[in-house]
This record gives structure tokens, C-alpha cells and sequence, in this order.
């Protein structure tokens, strides 16, 4: 299996082949304003990112959740599909 991605590996991927578009937005909550990013993908789905740097490499199961929410097939990170099932038995190499 091939290494995670990082956030910023898969953004580029996102954005340039999926249709995927980085987005803000300014919330305000109990410690003030925050600005939050989110994808958007064209067909409308959106999903958060998480508060990472663009250099951290993505956990198994953000990578997994980002790719099943906005369609990206793992395959394109060399992550078998199979990966997305369930992202943490590889971690513990369970059979």
C-alpha cells in the first residue's frame, strides 16, 4: 500500500482533477469569529477540512472519509479501494 497523502497532495489532486474547490467561511462562536475551509465538490456535496496544516500527511481515516464523501477513488493515491472499507485495520494488521 502506498503512503497517506498529505492535506496538500490531496487538494491538488481534488481541485485539478474532481472538480473540487477550496472554500471559507467566517463563524462565529463562543471564542469569536473563526474562519473554517471546506471542499466543495461541483455535484453540490461539501465536507470540512480538518485543522491541519497543508504539510501534515492525512490520517487513515480523514484520507478515507475525504475520499468516499467527494468520490475521489483512492486508487489515484495508490491506496487500494478496499482501504476505505474500513481505514484503521491496516494500522492494526488485523485478518
Amino acid at each position: 500500500m502506498g503512503e497517506l497523502p498529505t492535506l496538500a497532495k490531496f487538494l491538488e489532486t481534488a481541485q485539478r482533477i474532481h472538480q473540487v474547490t477550496l472554500e471559507s467561511i467566517e463563524l462565529k462562536g463562543p471564542t469569536g469569529r473563526k474562519i473554517h475551509q471546506y471542499l466543495k465538490h461541483a455535484n453540490g456535496t461539501v465536507t470540512f477540512l480538518p485543522n491541519i496544516e497543508a504539510t501534515d500527511q492525512l490520517t487513515p481515516v480523514v484520507f478515507a472519509s475525504l475520499c468516499r464523501t467527494l468520490g475521489i477513488p483512492s486508487e489515484e493515491f495508490g491506496i487500494p479501494p478496499e482501504f476505505l472499507i474500513n481505514p484503521l485495520r491496516s494500522l492494526w494488521d488485523i485478518d
